[in-house]
């Protein structure tokens, strides 16, 4: 019964947290959608700013390197006391190389550093702790000063990437445009990442602020996910009033579970309610008392979720027990057989209330005790996932759960989300209301998945076996256009720095681009190539299609169709193998017809897909429960 009830919330709970979705501190609830007025004054702000390039001296760099070094010396003294463990670490993370670069001063070689800090961030447990992340940080402060300190064009940079986030920023203002968003995007970055004009990156950020994703489910899919009739037999054994009692119980009653009001977190409770009907034999002595018993039982248990993970209260019980004592034997014969079954009845009936009263107050403790021990196995699923312990290590290197926010209405469970890590901006306005009923829905605007894209991938190398381990964690399957045949050789990918995969968002208009600076397949290398695929969404009964408009665009960074410029050779030979790859990724045609969700919850039956709209740099998606659905099942 335990199981049956701890294990479908589990699904429910981990379902709503499922993709990872990371939230942050404002309101829960939808803000109504307002059109963002047209800032005037913060491009004029931004050009204002054009001539405050702070260029970095070697005093600023000496003091980066201290703290490099200070970092580095408490990660060792901490790697020291784990052994060979600890020179593993050391090993992966390139320490020794990373101080030999050091001592070279000026000279260093900063590519050796850089493959030292992307290793910072490669998500392996344990990068999390602080003598890691500490000694990561330290590192890129470092490179990033010393490659201002050593530049020659730094001060033009700068010129280039305020002029660029002022453009961005009018043109934003102009047509709404995501190109020129990106655009804007892509120079506040540059800016935060060397520390430039903090007071403009922290203006333009202030703006683009908003929660990038939300999130609802609906109580009714919760319910038809979750509740469920109890029907289960189990051996009797118990102690009452010095009386061995054993039998067998069988428990039938209904499983459900509740949503609580709460802005800032979402509260919920299980609720069983059952009756257990038992026949049993108490033996004491001589004497064995034959009884049946019916025991009401109503127990419940409180849910806390939010950004740091899952709490609960604990359980709490209530039993009613009434008895009828069926017959009264003993295993004496005789005058004795007579004599212990007249003391017996005699005690039965004066005990009778007291032992109903103590078989309920004993229902009620195997009911808290088996409640408690069903729910640890969940809580340590949820916080798991939201603390990104079970994730793949490449998911590791997204946001945390620090950011991550959660409500509860009566009617849905809620969650807001912002993606906004280092100087990247999120969403400038609310999100497009869902137009229609739905049991769940997900609303996300462009900058949720470009800047979870960067923080996993920039700069990343992604192998066929990395490829598919990452999809079978993610899809809990591997598709079949990222196996290889025994034919195809082996490939990887090195996703570019800066906007590995970037999706922009137009009027019923989708683009997704691949962007990778290395390409190999075999033994073969290949230079960079972008791989940009363009979809058309359309209502297409009883679902949605999107219907991809033209070729796949594959063509090399900076390349321009039509301009005159021809590939090289090479440059079409790798053009050719990634038309074959991505085939597979971006067919000509994706049709859904409606979503079944994972394990026990699939209990929730087909969900329609009701809604697929792409404007204003948000994509929305709403399921609804397919009629005839098992809604609230067995309530």
């Amino acid at each position: 019964m335990y199981n049956r009830l701890m294990a479908p919330l589990g699904l429910a709970v981990i379902f709503a947290v499922s993709c990872d979705i990371e939230g942050y501190g404002q309101n829960p609830s939808d803000a109504p959608r307002s059109a963002v007025s047209p800032d005037a004054e913060l491009p004029a702000l931004v050009r204002s700013a054009a001539d405050g390039y702070v260029q970095p001296d070697e005093t600023e760099l000496a003091r980066r390197l201290g703290e490099l070094r200070q970092a580095l010396d408490r990660l060792e003294r901490y790697l020291a006391p784990a052994g060979a463990n600890g020179q593993a670490w050391k090993r992966f993370l390139l320490v020794n190389e990373v101080t030999a670069e050091l001592d070279r001063g000026l000279q260093a070689d900063l590519s050796v550093l850089e493959t030292a800090a992307r290793r910072y961030r490669g998500g392996h447990a344990g990068l999390e702790l602080p003598r890691f992340s500490q000694a990561g940080e330290a590192l890129r402060s470092y490179i990033d000063t010393a490659a201002l300190v050593r530049s020659k064009e730094a001060h033009s940079q700068f010129q280039t990437a305020i002029e660029q986030l002022a453009g961005g920023l009018e043109e934003y203002d102009a047509t709404g445009s995501s190109e020129a968003l990106d655009k804007a995007a892509e120079a506040v970055a540059w800016l935060a990442r060397y520390r430039q004009a903090p007071g403009i990156v922290q203006a333009v950020r202030g703006r683009f602020s908003r929660p990038n994703l939300y999130a609802r489910v609906s109580r009714e899919l919760l319910d038809a996910a979750i509740a469920r009739p109890v029907d289960e037999t189990a051996p009797v054994r118990d102690v009452i009033l010095g009386t061995r009692v054993s039998g067998t119980g069988r428990t039938v009653g209904q499983v459900a579970i509740r949503l609580l009001p709460s802005r800032d977190t979402a509260l919920f409770e299980t609720e069983m309610r059952g009756t257990n009907y038992a026949r049993t034999v108490g033996r004491n002595g001589p004497a064995r008392i034959h009884s049946s018993a019916q025991t009401r039982i109503y127990g419940r248990k409180r849910f806390v979720l939010d950004g740091q993970g899952m709490r609960a209260y604990p359980a709490s019980a209530s039993a009613t027990t009434q008895s009828t004592v069926r017959g009264i034997s003993s295993t004496k014969r005789g005058l004795v057989d007579c004599l212990v079954k007249r003391v017996a009845r005699k005690r039965v009936g004066e005990q009778k209330a007291l032992s109903e009263r103590i078989a309920a107050r004993h229902a009620e403790q195997r009911f808290n005790a088996r409640f408690e021990s069903q729910a640890g196995g969940l809580l340590a699923r949820v916080n798991d996932r939201i603390q990104g312990r079970d994730r793949h290590p490449l998911l590791r290197r997204g946001p945390t759960g620090d950011q991550i926010r959660f409500s509860t209405t009566e009617d849905e469970l809620r969650v807001t989300a912002i993606e906004q890590p280092g100087g990247r901006l999120a969403a400038a306005q609310a999100p497009p209301d869902v137009a229609v009923p739905a049991s769940l829905s997900v609303r996300m605007h462009e900058s949720f998945f470009n800047n979870l894209a960067e923080e996993i991938f920039a700069g990343q190398t992604l192998d066929q076996a990395q490829a598919e381990r990452l999809a079978l964690d993610v899809l809990g399957s591997i598709p079949a256009e990222l196996r290889d045949s025994e034919r195809e050789e082996a490939w990887s990918i090195t996703f570019a720095s800066r906007r590995p995969i970037s999706v922009l968002i137009h009027e019923n208009t989708v683009s997704i681009t691949v962007r990778g600076q290395r390409y190999t397949s075999g033994r073969r290398q290949y230079s960079g190539m972008n791989v940009t695929a363009r979809y058309e969404l359309a209502r297409r009964e009883p679902g949605m299609t999107a219907a991809r408009q033209g070729e796949l665009e594959i063509f090399p960074p900076g390349f321009v169709p039509g301009s005159g410029r021809r590939l090289a050779l090479r440059q079409q030979t790798l053009r050719n193998l990634l038309k074959h790859r991505f085939e597979g990724v971006f067919p000509p045609e994706i049709v859904s017809e409606g979503l079944e969700l994972p394990g026990q919850a699939a209990r929730a039956g087909r969900l329609e897909l009701r809604q697929l709209t792409a404007e204003d740099g948000w994509l929305s998606v709403a399921w609804q429960q397919a009629s005839g659905s098992r809604l609230a099942a067995a309530r």
